[in-house]
């Protein structure tokens, strides 16, 4: 996993988070630094090489449960929890208490499908997250090749930048919004791929929308809004 966070014996330590950037990527970093008497020492959950600033803090001691952990966010991951082993080991819980050594756990991930620009930025597994995730005027990155089958009503306007993936779906997505399609990539689905239900605009910009399906079209417009095509 990437990250880690060392928790020392007999001493407490503060939690702190910040949100940063290093060479195009986005990270919210979390480190503890530990108190005892008049010196302080640190030990930092590492994303990237980068030290952050103090933004909130929680304190707890040895020999209590450990309580709420720090909970990082990684660009474009899913953040699983803290593990024992970098590969593997034992998820830890809050319940458990703070072990009489010093002790390093690491923090696990899984590729995320979806990044949504908000501010912080959302990753998701599922489309219907990222949608819900968004706001009006979002863009919604695909971050890799994904079957995604959750069920997609769109009612803000969105982009979704395909970024040269396929997601493939057996549902259709609909929107009453205005809807753009970027990116080289696109849907490829066994249903109506998009459905416009609304008053919105469908935009295709770059990006394959099709249809597999008997009967079915890449793009239907069911009520008073636009389909436009870009190249």
């Amino acid at each position: 996993g990437l990250g880690y966070l060392t928790l020392n014996k007999n001493k407490s330590w503060t939690k702190f988070e910040k949100e940063f950037t290093t060479t195009g990527t986005k990270w919210l970093g979390v480190y503890a630094v530990y108190n005892q008497g008049s010196g302080v020492q640190a030990s930092n959950l590492w994303l990237g090489n980068i030290r952050v600033e103090r933004i909130q803090n929680a304190t707890i001691g040895y020999g209590n449960t450990l309580g709420t952990l720090p909970t990082p966010t990684r660009y474009g991951y899913i953040f699983n929890g803290w593990y024992t082993e970098p590969t593997g080991g034992k998820q830890i819980k809050s319940t458990d208490k703070i072990l009489p050594q010093n002790t390093t756990y690491y923090a696990h991930w899984t590729q995320a499908n979806y990044v949504v620009n908000t501010s912080p930025f959302k990753n998701t597994m599922t489309l219907a997250e990222a949608v819900t995730a968004a706001n009006n005027g979002s863009t919604i990155t695909v971050l890799q090749n994904c079957t995604d089958n959750s069920t997609v009503n769109i009612n803000k306007n969105i982009t979704v930048n395909t970024n040269g993936h396929t997601i493939t779906r057996s549902t259709q997505i609909a929107t009453s919004a205005n809807l753009t399609f970027s990116g080289s990539g696109g849907i490829a689905s066994t249903d109506n791929a998009v459905v416009n239900t609304g008053t919105g605009t469908i935009i295709i910009n770059g990006s394959q929308i099709k249809t597999t399906g008997n009967g079915k079209n890449a793009i239907v417009n069911k009520s008073t809004g636009k389909i436009e095509l870009r190249s």
